[in-house]
């Protein structure tokens, strides 16, 4: 038993001291303040993020302050475009207590387009591209490096929930972070997720 209790705490030391953060999340605000939490082990970092939504005409913003346990995704920006839509988020984190304090703001996107296109497409209310023509064509721009297809139900920050059908450009690694990088839009239903490496016109595939 004392052999057991000695392994545990050593197991907490070597692991650090498990930080207090601000939380807080607010959307079309700029920003918000909240009050100090505990995370709830010693692999979270405290957080501080921002994320614009933009469908169409309609543009959300959400900022955000918390514990987050995905370190992969501090300092770089989460996007993807579509015909009818772009998205990016954004996370700064710190490992101190209460650090995630001050401003934050969305890197400038590089709109210079990188040479690739992906086929791409929005339905909002089904989950299928029900008016595909072979020339909706987007180009990749800023670090998208994929081409990725969803299906599945979104609830946008502030909206209802709602069956999407969306393909586009996405940064790479998309698959694999999507849940995690999105603040205030989220994933409710993934019926189907995929990323291809972005093609040339020469290399069309639906």
């Amino acid at each position: 038993m004392k052999i057991l209790i000695a392994f545990q705490l050593f197991t907490i030391i070597a692991a650090g001291p498990v930080l207090k953060c601000m939380q807080c999340k607010t959307s079309d605000k700029e920003d918000c303040t909240g009050e100090s939490v505990k995370c709830p082990n010693p692999g979270y970092v405290c957080a501080k993020g921002i994320e614009y939504d933009r469908l169409g005409e309609d543009l959300t913003r959400t900022v955000y302050r918390g514990c987050l346990n995905r370190t992969d995704i501090c300092g770089s920006t989460f996007q993807f475009s579509t015909l009818d839509s772009r998205y990016s988020s954004y996370h700064e984190c710190c490992k101190k207590d209460n650090c995630n304090h001050g401003p934050i703001k969305m890197p400038t996107r590089n709109t210079t387009g990188t040479g690739f296109q992906c086929n791409s497409c929005v339905n909002v209310g089904n989950t299928v591209c029900q008016e595909w023509k072979p020339k909706a064509r987007i180009e990749c721009r800023d670090k998208e490096a994929e081409c990725f297809v969803f299906r599945g139900k979104v609830a946008r920050a502030g909206r209802q929930i709602k069956e999407f059908y969306a393909s586009g450009c996405a940064i790479k690694g998309f698959c694999t972070n999507v849940v995690d990088a999105f603040i205030g839009t989220k994933i409710i239903e993934s019926q189907y997720l995929s990323c291809t490496k972005t093609l040339n016109v020469r290399n069309w595939q639906y």
